[in-house]
């Protein structure tokens, strides 16, 4: 054994000499070769096995070139870096320890507003501004590792990248008033943060690509009530467009309600605003549109329709009652022209038959002249107790 102990040592260190030649890379990595501290041309070596001189002599680190890394720039210090989501975010409530420290500035769509009545902001010389807060979240990954480990490049890329990320965004929002950047101008930062992110650490040549940049929790000034005036402004705004699409939805119920459908009701709309603009002169053609318009409600079968319907059997109605009327009082009239005293006594006896119905009713006889006459009447009740608990009149 003491003989082979120094063979075996041997052995053991051209074997670890030998294994240093291998690079094993994995394949979410990238490993950088460097002879010396100097990089060659096959100094980045991709997923796979590979070769090298052995080591002291070539040296490898290996990087994870797959893994999304993010921070969060903004109103929140360094080191807070939560990850969006995990409590609730209202313009009220803390975001984090850090203070709105972002400078906005309104642009020429609100220079033409009064200030304290004095004049427009352009005559004033006054300037809009104002603070807000927000978080800016970037994802990132290296993209091209050696620029990612050049020695003339950054020594900490990441750190590099987090203040290109605040110096971006603090000329983003800058140039912005906080209406615009609470609303529209927040859904379409994502696109323009990344991009100019992305052309500042290619200037640089970080050797990273931006994958994500997302402007979240923007918020007005909590100091004070600022946050809930702006908060009731949002609520008023709310309201009305509320208040705006309950209208619309009134409006096309009212509409299908009346002419059938929405279409159809501005349809007649139209025909009958082009009817009342047109001339009265030509009784033909203006009675021709008035056809047209009243086919085309008659054909959308609405409330409209139907009420005209209504409107066309009462007339029909009434005019009908009132020609039998007139009909009948000329047949009269020709009955009393022919018999005077028979029609008289004819319409007093219709006229007692058809209003002494109820009442009791006395018929007497003239009698003998110079006789008293005689009357027997049955004044008894003809109800009795039954009848009023039975309820009978």
């Amino acid at each position: 054994l003491r003989r082979a102990v120094l063979p075996l040592l041997a052995f053991g260190a051209l074997a670890l000499l030998g294994l240093s030649c291998l690079v094993i890379v994995p394949p979410e990595q990238q490993a950088l070769v460097t002879q010396f501290g100097s990089r060659g041309a096959d100094a980045v070596r991709n997923p796979g096995i590979s070769f090298k001189a052995p080591w002291p002599i070539a040296v490898v680190d290996r990087y994870d070139v797959t893994r999304v890394r993010s921070f969060t720039v903004g109103s929140k210090p360094p080191g807070d870096d939560d990850a969006p989501g995990t409590y609730a975010q209202l313009w009220t409530n803390d975001h984090g320890s850090g203070a709105e420290g972002f400078l906005v500035t309104a642009p020429a769509r609100l220079a033409s507003q009064r200030i304290d009545g004095a004049g427009s902001a352009a005559q004033s010389g006054a300037t809009f501004a104002g603070l807000v807060g927000g978080e800016l979240v970037v994802q990132w990954r290296i993209d091209d590792l050696l620029q990612y480990t050049s020695p003339e490049s950054a020594t900490r890329p990441d750190r590099v990248l987090r203040t290109l990320a605040e110096q971006t965004l603090a000329r983003f929002v800058a140039v912005r008033d906080i209406d615009t950047l609470l609303t529209a101008e927040r859904l379409a930062a994502e696109a323009e943060l990344k991009q100019q992110i992305q052309a500042e650490a290619d200037a640089l040549g970080l050797g990273v690509a931006i994958e994500f940049a997302g402007l979240y929790a923007v918020h007005p000034p909590q100091a004070s009530e600022v946050a809930d005036t702006f908060l009731e402004v949002v609520n008023a705004q709310l309201e009305q467009r509320t208040t705006v699409s309950n209208a619309r939805r009134d409006a096309v119920t009212t509409l299908a309600q009346v002419a059938g459908s929405v279409e159809q009701a501005r349809a007649i709309d139209a025909a009958i605003a082009e009817l009342e603009r047109g001339g009265r002169d030509d009784s033909d053609a203006r009675a021709a549109a008035t056809a047209a318009v009243q086919g085309q409600i008659d054909s959308a079968g609405g409330d409209a329709a139907r009420i005209i319907a209504e409107a066309r059997a009462d007339r029909w109605t009434t005019s009908l009652g009132e020609q039998a009327r007139a009909a009948g009082f000329d047949f009269d009239l020709q009955a009393y022209r022919q018999a005077p005293d028979y029609f008289r006594a004819r319409m007093y006896l219709d006229i007692l038959a058809s209003h002494l119905v109820e009442p009791r009713k006395v018929v007497n006889d003239a009698g003998t002249p110079g006789e008293s006459p005689i009357f027997r009447l049955d004044l008894t009740d003809q109800t009795s107790g039954l009848d009023a608990l039975f309820g009978a009149e």
